[in-house]
C-alpha cells in the first residue's frame, strides 16, 4: 500500500538520528545525535515546513516533495513521488538556487531513482525505503549522497560520499541513521 505522502510533515512528528563523520580513511571523526522538528507556514496559499536549521521550506505535492527558500518564489523539486526505479530529474543547488531572478543552471545536481522498494534497518527498526542517489556536478566538488526515504516516515537514513585524488578514491563522509522516528 503506498502512503499519500512521502515524508509525514508536521509540527507534531519528530525524527532523532545518529550522525557519524569520518575521515577519507574510514576512522570516525565525530558522532552526535541530532533532531529534527518542523514548523510550518502559509506561503501563498500552500502549506510549508521547515526546521531551526537552514532557510529552505518544504512541502508534499502531487510530483512529491518540492522545497523553496523562505522569500523565494523558486520551487525545486526535491524527492519525486510517487517514482520509478531508473528515473532522473534535476534540481539547482541550495548554495546556488537564485541569485536574485536568475538561476544559475550550471551548478545541479542530479537525483536518481535506485530504488523504489528496499528495506532499510536502521536503530529505529526496518522500513520499506525509495532510494535517491543525488550527484553533485560541481567539478569542484565531486560528491554524491544517497538518501533512503519511507513512505509514510520520512527520513531513514543518508550517507554522503566524497572523493579525492580527481575522483579516484572515493569514501563515506557521513552517515545520518533514524534512531527514533516518531509520528503522530
Amino acid at each position: 500500500m503506498q502512503k499519500s505522502y512521502l515524508i509525514p510533515f508536521s509540527p507534531s512528528n519528530r525524527w532523532i538520528y545518529n550522525v557519524t563523520i569520518y575521515d577519507s580513511v574510514g576512522t570516525i571523526k565525530r558522532t552526535s545525535t541530532d533532531t529534527t522538528i518542523f514548523y510550518d507556514t502559509v506561503i501563498s496559499n500552500v502549506h510549508w515546513f521547515h526546521t531551526y536549521r537552514n532557510d529552505w521550506t518544504y512541502s508534499n505535492s502531487d510530483i512529491g516533495v518540492v522545497s523553496r527558500l523562505i522569500g523565494d518564489d523558486h520551487i525545486v523539486l526535491t524527492y519525486k513521488y510517487p517514482a520509478l526505479k531508473g528515473e532522473h530529474y534535476g534540481s539547482p543547488s541550495i548554495e546556488h538556487a537564485n541569485v536574485g531572478n536568475e538561476w544559475l543552471a550550471d551548478t545541479v545536481y542530479n537525483t536518481e531513482i535506485i530504488t523504489t522498494d528496499t528495506i532499510i534497518t536502521v536503530p529505529s527498526g526496518n522500513y520499506h525505503c525509495l532510494g535517491y542517489k543525488t550527484l553533485n556536478n560541481d567539478a569542484t566538488i565531486i560528491s554524491y549522497t544517497l538518501e533512503f526515504i519511507s513512505p509514510g516516515y520520512g527520513w531513514i537514513k543518508s550517507e554522503t560520499y566524497f572523493s579525492y585524488n580527481q575522483g579516484k578514491n572515493v569514501y563515506l563522509f557521513g552517515k545520518i541513521e533514524g534512531k527514533s522516528i516518531i509520528i503522530n
